[in-house]
């Protein structure tokens, strides 16, 4: 068993004190000026190649046809896999289609999880 001092001997602290002549924050003034920022930040083509591959690698062609029918997106007769999953970057990266994709997101978590336990899992049948 370890040393007690052992524990103790590589702890560094730093304590800043605030001045007094500092200015307060306006945190309000901060957020307001947050909003009002343009930020325009397209992915870059690394970014959709990333997840391209995420998808490619890590879901099989069930569990893509299974993602690009709950968007809705198309027909999918006929697709490959690396075009449904081209589809569903594509479509995952529309700003107009936040909420259906945070809304599959939180829903397959939910799927996962009940996957994962003992008792709940004999009543997923087809994921």
């Amino acid at each position: 068993m370890a040393n007690q001092d052992e524990y103790n001997e590589n702890v560094n602290y730093v304590v800043d004190e605030m001045m007094d002549n500092t200015p307060d924050l306006d945190l309000n003034a901060f957020l307001t000026d947050f909003e009002k920022m343009d930020v325009d930040v397209e992915p870059s083509g690394d970014y959709f190649l990333a997840q391209m591959s995420e998808y490619d690698l890590n879901y099989n062609l069930k569990q893509v046809s299974m993602i690009y029918e709950y968007y809705n997106i198309g027909k999918i007769s006929k697709l490959k896999k690396a075009d449904i999953i081209q589809a569903i970057v594509v479509f995952e990266h529309d700003a107009e289609n936040c909420d259906i994709v945070m809304r599959r997101q939180q829903l397959w978590h939910y799927l996962e999880e009940l996957k994962a336990d003992k008792f709940m899992k004999r009543f997923i049948w087809s994921a």
